[in-house]
């Protein structure tokens, strides 16, 4: 879970806007394990390639 450790880092260089896809993520990361990249774009309600491009920046 460094990728965690990483985004808890980083927090405050988020945009405000994006500030709740970390936050999100943080505190549902066992349930996010289940879902696919298209779910977890429609619960943040950005794009699916914003999702992999997330996950890519990790």
């Amino acid at each position: 879970m460094a990728c965690l450790a990483v985004m808890a880092t980083n927090l405050a260089q988020f945009p405000p806007m994006e500030k709740n896809i970390p936050e999100y993520i943080q505190e549902n990361a066992k349930r996010i394990r289940e879902l696919s990249s298209q779910e977890l774009a429609a619960i943040l309600n950005i794009s699916q390639s914003q999702v992999v491009k997330l996950v890519l920046s990790w």
